[in-house]
C-alpha cells in the first residue's frame, strides 16, 4: 500500500468512526440519562443536575453559588462541569439538552485522539477495530449520552497521555497542564496523573522518559494549583455579596464521598477481593479483566523480558487505578470509565510489544500439531475441575451473604475466603498450560509470574461467584453473575495465554482487530445486561424529565424555590430556583429555615420521592413547623432500578 493510501485508508476510517460514534449518541441527546440494563443507584435520576446547577444559576441569576440555597453544593470540587453547563447556557438557552453538547465535544475530542494515536502507531484498521469495540460497550454509551464527570476525566485523561506521547517537549508541559485540569472535575486526579504521564515514557529510552516524566510533573503540580486559583477567581463576585471568603465558599461547596483511610489494610483487602462488585459485575463483562489482570500481566511480561520499552507504567497505572477505585466504600462503574477508556492505548502498546519481539527457540516449533491441539484440551479439563469446585461450595445463606455487598458497602469479609478453591484450581490449570506451551523455555522465575497473572486474573473472574449463590437471596438470577463470570474466564484464560504463550508472532494487528470485534459482539450475545441493552440502545429513548418540567413550569411560579434530591435534574430546563438536599443527608429543614430568614415569603415546594423518601421522615418529625399539600403527581424513573414510581410535587407551608 502507498503512503497515499495510507492517509487515504487513515481519514476514511477516522470519520467512519466518528460518524458511528455519533450516530450512537446525537439521537439521544434529549432523553432522560440511563439505561435499564445500565442502571445505577441515583446517577440516572439526579447526578446530572448535581454537577451542572452553578452553570443555570450562573447564566440566570449572576452567581454559581447562592448561600441560601447552597447550590451549586458541588461547585468547589467539580467546577469545571459547571463552566460548561454555563457555556452552553450562553450559546443555547435552557432547554432539556443543552447542557450535554459541550460534554459530547470533549467526549469525541478523546476518543479522536485515541484514534489517531493509535493508528499512527498499530494502523487505523487497529484504531478503528479498537475505538468502535470499546466505545460501543453498554455501559459506554449509556454514560456519553449525558454529562457524566467521570467520562470528563477518562476523556481528559486519554487525551492527556496522547499529548503527552508526541516529541515536542511542549507538548509534555501542555499534556502536565491539561492533567491539571482534572482537578477541576474530581480529586481522583492524582490516581490517574500515572495513567496520563504514561504517555511521556512512550517510545523513549529509560533517561529521556524521565527526564519527560519531571516535565509532565511540574506542569500537572503547577496546572493543579492554578485550577484551584481559577476556582477562587470565578468565586470573588459571591464572595463580595455573601461576605464569606472565596476559600469558605469553596469549603461549603466541597461535598463527596469520604476517601478510604490509606492505612486500613482490612477494608483495602475486602475491596479488592470483590471487584468488581454489584452491580459492576454485571455491567462490566469481560472489560474486567481486561482493565485490572490483563494490564497487570503485560506489566509482568515486561519484568520478565528485562527490556526497558516504555510502556511499564502504563501497563502499572491502569491496574493500580483499578485497585484504587475498588477500594472505595461506594463504587459505581461508571469510576472504572477512565480505565475503560485506557483501553486501546493499552492494547496497541501491548501489539507493538509483541511485534517487537523475535520468534523465541523451543516451545512451539518443538511440538507437532497433535501436542498443540492437546494443550487447550488439557486447559479445558482442568477449568472443568475448577467448575466442579465451584459446584460442592455451599454454606448457609446467613454465612454466605456476609461475603457480599452492595454499591454502599465493602463486604463484611474477604471474598477470596469464598472463592479461593476455584481460583488455586484455575491458576494451577493455566500455569500448568503455560509451561507446557513454553517447553524448555520455562523457568521458576517465569512459572512465579505466571502463576501470580493468573491468580489475579482468577479473582477477577470468580470474584462474581458469590453473587451467583446469592442471588435469590438478592432477588436476581444466578445467570446474570454466571454468565459475566464465564466471559471473564475466558478472556482471561485467552489473553494470558497470548501473553505470556511463545508463540507470540501470532499476535499480529489483523488478529487483535478481528478479536476485538469478536469479543465484544460474543459479550453482547452472552452476558445479560448486555443483551438487554443491545435493543435498549436502540430505542427512541424516554422523555420523562421533559414531560415532568412542562407540568411543573405551569403549576410553580419562577420566583419559587424547588426542595428536594431531585430538584436540580428535574427542574434543569426550567428558570427556577432548586435546592438539594444531599448536603444535609437528605434532611430538608436546613435550606427551608435559610430561605424563610433571607424571605419570610418566599413560595417554597418539595419533590418527594416516595422509592426515596428520606426526607419524608424529616417532614413529619417536624409536622409541627412545616405542612405539605399535595399539588401532583408525577411518574419517573426510580433511584434503583429505573423503574417508574411516583414523584410528588407538594407546596410547603411553615407555621
Amino acid at each position: 500500500m502507498s503512503l497515499g493510501d495510507g492517509r487515504r485508508m487513515f481519514w476514511v476510517l477516522f470519520f467512519a468512526f466518528a460518524a458511528i460514534y455519533l450516530a450512537a449518541r446525537l439521537p439521544w441527546i434529549a432523553c432522560d440519562p440511563g439505561v435499564p440494563s445500565m442502571w445505577e443507584y441515583g446517577y440516572n435520576a439526579t447526578d446530572e443536575g448535581y454537577y451542572l446547577d452553578g452553570g443555570k444559576e450562573k447564566f440566570l441569576w449572576g452567581s454559581f453559588w447562592d448561600p441560601v440555597r447552597s447550590e451549586a453544593y458541588t461547585y468547589g470540587y467539580s467546577a469545571l462541569t459547571h463552566w460548561l453547563s454555563y457555556l452552553a447556557h450562553l450559546a443555547f438557552g435552557l432547554s432539556t439538552w443543552t447542557w450535554r453538547l459541550p460534554f459530547l465535544a470533549i467526549f469525541l475530542c478523546g476518543w479522536l485522539a485515541v484514534f489517531s494515536h493509535v493508528a499512527r502507531r498499530s494502523g487505523a484498521t487497529l484504531a478503528f477495530a479498537l475505538c468502535a469495540a470499546v466505545s460501543l460497550t453498554p455501559m459506554t454509551l449509556a454514560y456519553e449520552r449525558t454529562a457524566s464527570n467521570d467520562a470528563v476525566i477518562a476523556a481528559l485523561t486519554v487525551a492527556t497521555y496522547v499529548l503527552a506521547a508526541g516529541r515536542a517537549w511542549w507538548r509534555v508541559a501542555a499534556a502536565g497542564a491539561l492533567a491539571g485540569a482534572i482537578s477541576l472535575v474530581k480529586p481522583s486526579v492524582w490516581v490517574l496523573l500515572p495513567i496520563a504521564a504514561a504517555g511521556a515514557l512512550e517510545d523513549r529510552t529509560f533517561r529521556e522518559g524521565w527526564r519527560r516524566l519531571v516535565v509532565f510533573a511540574a506542569a500537572a503540580l503547577a496546572s493543579v494549583f492554578a485550577c484551584k486559583l481559577a476556582v477562587a477567581a470565578s468565586l470573588l463576585p459571591e464572595s463580595a455579596s455573601s461576605g464569606f471568603s472565596v476559600w469558605e465558599i469553596v469549603r461549603r461547596t466541597t461535598t463527596h464521598y469520604p476517601l478510604p483511610p490509606i492505612f486500613d489494610f482490612a477494608s483495602h483487602f475486602k475491596g479488592i477481593s470483590s471487584f468488581p462488585r454489584d452491580p459492576s459485575i454485571q455491567m462490566l463483562g469481560p472489560l474486567a479483566p481486561l482493565i485490572l489482570s490483563v494490564p497487570l500481566a503485560l506489566a509482568l511480561r515486561t519484568a520478565l523480558l528485562r527490556r526497558w520499552n516504555g510502556h511499564l507504567l502504563l501497563f502499572l497505572a491502569v491496574p493500580a487505578y483499578v485497585a484504587a477505585v475498588s477500594v472505595m466504600n461506594t463504587i459505581y462503574t461508571h469510576y472504572f470509565l477512565p480505565a475503560v477508556a485506557a483501553l486501546p492505548l493499552v492494547v496497541s502498546a501491548a501489539v507493538a510489544e509483541f511485534e517487537a519481539d523475535a520468534a523465541p527457540a523451543g516451545g512451539w516449533r518443538e511440538t507437532g500439531w497433535k501436542d498443540r491441539a492437546f494443550m487447550p484440551f488439557v486447559m479445558a479439563v482442568l477449568c472443568a475441575a475448577g467448575l466442579v469446585v465451584v459446584a460442592m461450595q455451599s454454606a448457609a445463606p446467613v454465612v454466605v451473604q456476609q461475603f457480599y455487598s452492595r454499591v454502599y458497602n465493602l463486604p463484611a469479609k474477604n471474598v477470596w475466603g469464598m472463592t479461593w478453591p476455584v481460583v488455586a484450581v484455575f491458576s494451577l490449570a493455566l500455569t500448568a498450560v503455560l509451561a507446557f506451551a513454553n517447553g524448555r523455555g520455562t523457568t521458576p522465575v517465569k512459572a512465579t509470574a505466571w502463576a501470580f497473572a493468573a491468580v489475579v486474573a482468577g479473582s477477577v473472574a470468580f470474584a462474581a461467584w458469590p453473587a451467583a449463590q446469592l442471588a435469590p437471596y438478592m432477588k436476581k438470577a444466578a445467570g446474570d453473575y454466571f454468565a459475566p463470570l464465564a466471559v471473564s474466564t475466558v478472556v482471561s484464560a485467552l489473553a494470558l495465554l497470548a501473553i505470556f504463550g511463545p508463540r507470540r508472532a501470532v499476535v499480529r494487528r489483523g488478529a487483535v482487530a478481528v478479536g476485538a470485534g469478536l469479543l465484544f459482539a460474543a459479550a453482547y450475545l452472552v452476558v445479560p445486561n448486555w443483551r438487554a441493552a443491545a435493543t435498549e440502545l436502540l430505542r427512541p429513548g424516554t422523555r420523562f424529565h421533559a414531560q415532568a418540567a412542562k407540568e411543573l413550569a405551569a403549576l410553580v411560579p419562577e420566583n419559587a424555590v424547588v426542595v428536594g434530591e431531585r430538584s436540580n435534574q428535574m427542574l434543569m430546563s426550567l428558570p427556577i430556583r432548586t435546592a438539594t438536599t444531599f448536603p444535609a443527608n437528605s434532611d430538608p429543614m436546613p435550606v427551608i429555615r435559610s430561605v424563610r430568614k433571607a424571605d419570610p415569603d418566599a413560595k417554597l415546594f418539595a419533590l418527594v420521592d416516595t422509592q426515596h423518601a428520606y426526607n419524608l421522615q424529616h417532614y413529619r418529625k417536624h409536622a409541627d413547623e412545616v405542612q405539605l399539600r399535595l399539588l401532583k403527581t408525577l411518574r419517573m424513573p426510580s433511584f434503583s432500578s429505573g423503574a417508574l414510581c411516583d414523584v410528588h410535587l407538594c407546596e410547603i407551608k411553615t407555621k
